[in-house]
């Protein structure tokens, strides 16, 4: 009987280890084996960008009532053919704007503590949008973006992505963010995302625009698409938000699990979020 006893004992002390742990993983308590502790969990982290799914944006898809009202720059945002011309006469002729040189090319990830490269802005991504780098240059994202001709610099640029979905390359607020405004004493982060058109001007504040995120997931959050500083000489690529009362804070740029991400802080998004981080750089690659 004593013997039977201890058998039920330790049947039931593993069942209830079993329970315990299965529901620790379906509540996305756990990854790999140890308590989740960074901004995204309940997601596999790769270590060969080749074995990530490569996934498209959900998008929006309007009615056919919605659609004939829409305007071009709408419609192109959800993927849609603009409406056909108008023909109207006695049209004032446009100015032409100033000259401009395109250029294309992808965006190289380097460690700022050594300069080494970590790869490129990948193609391969969530379905929500968030970007990650990887090592092959076959997956990265292509950008191209315009300046005067005969200029090394600029900045507020819009790039634009002709690899995969956006079509703009832009920053969205970050879903645990309290606000859009970003500090030097705030965790409050940004995701690189992908941006419909027309996106926002050089300089603009936050604002509700399309956006790959809220897309995919329902959760409304605030973006900036012209946020791109250029240096030809260097290629050095940097990015600039825009408060909501028209501040343009310092921005840092790091990686948490493969992930890229933006803000005013760091070491205060860290401290909110305790996985490793990898403070990185970015730089212009011409093809």
């Amino acid at each position: 009987m004593r013997s039977f006893n201890s058998l039920s004992f330790w049947l039931i002390a593993v069942l209830l280890s079993f329970i315990s742990s299965t529901y620790a993983l379906s509540s996305g308590d756990l990854q790999d084996g140890a308590q989740c502790v960074a901004e995204i969990c309940g997601e596999v982290i790769h270590s060969d960008p080749a074995t990530v799914r490569r996934t498209v944006p959900q998008a929006i898809t309007p009615t056919a009532t919605r659609r004939r009202h829409m305007t071009n720059a709408r419609r192109l945002a959800l993927g849609l053919p603009p409406k056909p011309p108008v023909r109207r006469d006695n049209m004032a002729p446009r100015v032409s704007p100033t000259p401009q040189t395109t250029y294309e090319g992808m965006i190289e990830v380097r460690k700022l503590s050594d300069g080494g490269s970590l790869g490129y802005v990948s193609t391969l991504q969530r379905a929500n949008g968030l970007f990650q780098y990887g090592a092959a240059a076959a997956d990265a994202v292509k950008v191209s973006f315009s300046l005067d001709v005969g200029a090394t610099s600029g900045s507020g640029i819009a790039f634009v992505m002709s690899n995969t979905a956006g079509p703009l390359l832009g920053l969205v607020q970050g879903r645990d963010s309290t606000s859009s405004d970003m500090a030097s004493n705030s965790y409050n982060y940004l995701y690189f995302n992908g941006i419909g058109l027309p996106g926002s001007p050089s300089g603009s504040t936050p604002a509700s625009i399309p956006n790959t995120y809220t897309a995919s997931t329902g959760t409304s959050r605030t973006a900036e698409s012209s946020v791109w500083n250029v240096d030809l000489n260097t290629g050095l690529l940097t990015v600039q938000w825009t408060n909501t009362d028209g501040t343009t804070p310092t921005i840092e740029i790091w990686s948490q699990s493969g992930y890229m991400y933006a803000g005013g802080s760091s070491a205060a998004f860290l401290q909110r979020f305790p996985s490793p981080i990898v403070p990185f750089s970015l730089h212009f690659v011409p093809l």
